[in-house]
């Protein structure tokens, strides 16, 4: 019964995978593509091919690049399309079974899993975080496995893991490390606890302080056995270990630095996916965390602290950044099925009905996403297409000094045009590049501001291409020396007037 509820499962995650990935895809994947091919051309060589700009390029996430190259030169974008259906359905499963696994409640886990990869349908596209998310999941399981076996062998997944996160995207990796903290955290205050009162005492101090512990004496003595010293030496030792073999990589340890020339420039104030999250505008992810805090309230006694250090630290950097939204709900899957496993339901049948009714419900809006994903292009009408063929075709390259928006910078990238700025944005700021000016900031002042005259005369520019109805496309509209060599429905290109005068 439970192999064929396991196949319905597969089936279903698979169907719903295919539902919430778009068929449009995301300003990152043109660049990707062509860093790839930048990689088996140069190699790792630390330069940037992209920009008019001389400066260093990090390669971040060179293994996930050459991945994504590699299927493209191969397949095209419906291969990348595929891949990234493939990509969310082995995150949806191992969401189902490592959790089913662990807290050995199938209905539940699979419950879970759909509502999550619904709320996760923003963050399925042609990136590095996607590969991250699956490695984050296996990491969580491998440290419960830890925990609740002791077994070496699990020391050496967390490593190996640690090892692909920091090729894969080093971007992120410090976040491995950071998973462990609610771990050695929850052994540092269960023993500070057994030491300070007994376990009548504890009673009232938790009573007393509102903290959420099991009030049964009984598991706090098997929390406190499972919770040795041996254990708590292991888990450190895992905890190094994940350090040190970080140090594997090709990208020269870029995840020891690029985390933090992030968070001293100034790109997290003004990208969305860095800025807070605005939760009237997630309505979804809303709804999802009344629902945490109704069975929270529900079934506090079975909450241990090591799930609210989770939980709350997942969810402070949710409030504090849109893009860790899925990380709190990937990885949060684990503490919520372990909460919910503990609900006394009157009957398998009663479980089985509810499972019925969001399967109905799932299937038919997972029919409506299809179809409204379906019918769109691999590549959006949005982007400068016709313009990047006339760059092409009649500038020539080698000569000109492109400015261009950060929107479709990766899309002029991937069409082998140097751009002034793309969604690489941390590579322009001056505290990653040690620039002598800010790129970031000066595309920042041309179009918020229309003071475009001092930025173009610092860096040469010799060519424009700006969106129709945008203040500096009004702006070099009204100014004789700008000459528009180019228009379609959404964009101009403007050229320098004295480089048409010096022919």
């Amino acid at each position: 019964m439970k192999k064929k509820f396991d196949i319905f499962a597969l089936l279903f995650i698979i169907i719903v995978s295919i539902a919430i990935t778009s068929k449009e895809f995301q300003n990152d994947t043109f660049y990707i593509i062509k860093v790839g091919e930048s990689i088996f051309k140069n190699g790792i060589d630390m330069i940037d091919h992209f920009s008019i700009h001389n400066i260093m390029y990090p390669y971040e996430h060179w293994l996930h690049d050459v991945m994504v190259y590699i299927i493209y030169a191969k397949t095209g974008f419906t291969g990348l399309y595929i891949s990234n259906i493939i990509f969310a359905s082995v995150l949806g499963l191992l969401m189902y079974f490592l959790t089913k696994k662990l807290y050995k409640n199938e209905y539940i886990s699979l419950f879970l899993t759909i509502i999550i990869l619904f709320l996760m349908k923003n963050f399925i596209a042609t990136r590095a975080q996607l590969i991250s998310y699956i490695i984050f999941v296996a990491e969580i399981y491998f440290i419960e496995m830890l925990n609740k076996s002791g077994k070496n062998k699990y020391i050496i997944f967390l490593c190996i893991g640690s090892i692909l996160c920091s090729n894969i995207h080093s971007a992120v990796w410090p976040m491995y490390l950071v998973l462990f903290l609610p771990y050695l955290a929850s052994f540092v205050l269960t023993k500070y606890y057994k030491s300070e009162f007994n376990i009548k005492k504890l009673k009232i101090y938790k009573k007393k302080n509102n903290l959420f512990f099991n009030c049964d004496s009984n598991k706090y003595s098997q929390y406190f056995e499972t919770n040795s010293n041996e254990l708590v030496k292991k888990f450190f030792i895992a905890f190094l270990l994940c350090i040190i073999s970080g140090l594997i990589n090709l990208n020269h340890n870029q995840c020891f630095i690029h985390f933090i020339y992030l968070k001293l420039g100034g790109t997290l104030n003004s990208i969305g996916e860095h800025l807070p999250i605005v939760l009237y505008n997630n309505f979804d992810f809303l709804i999802y965390l009344i629902f945490l805090m109704i069975i929270f309230c529900k079934n506090k006694k079975n909450v241990n602290i090591k799930n609210i250090l989770l939980l709350g630290g997942l969810l402070f950097l949710t409030i504090s950044s849109y893009r860790h939204m899925a990380l709190f709900l990937t990885i949060g899957i684990y503490p919520v099925t372990e909460i919910l496993s503990t609900f006394k339901f009157k009957s398998n049948l009663q479980m089985k009905k509810i499972l019925l009714f969001v399967s109905v419900f799932v299937l038919v809006f997972s029919v409506l996403l299809f179809n409204n994903s379906f019918n769109k292009k691999y590549v959006s009408d949005s982007y400068p297409i016709d313009a990047a063929k006339y760059i092409n075709k009649n500038i020539d390259k080698k000569k000109m000094n492109l400015f261009n928006d950060y929107d479709y910078g990766s899309y002029l990238i991937f069409k082998d045009i140097k751009v002034f700025i793309d969604s690489r944005a941390a590579l322009y700021t001056k505290q990653f590049n040690k620039l002598k000016y800010d790129i970031y900031d000066d595309w920042n002042e041309v179009f918020e501001t229309g003071r475009y005259k001092k930025i173009f005369k610092r860096y040469n520019i010799t060519h424009i291409i700006t969106e129709k109805n945008s203040i500096l496309y009004y702006a070099l509209k009204s100014d004789p020396n700008y000459h528009k060599i180019y228009s379609d429905k959404n964009y101009t290109i403007y050229e320098y007037k004295k480089r048409v005068e010096d022919r």
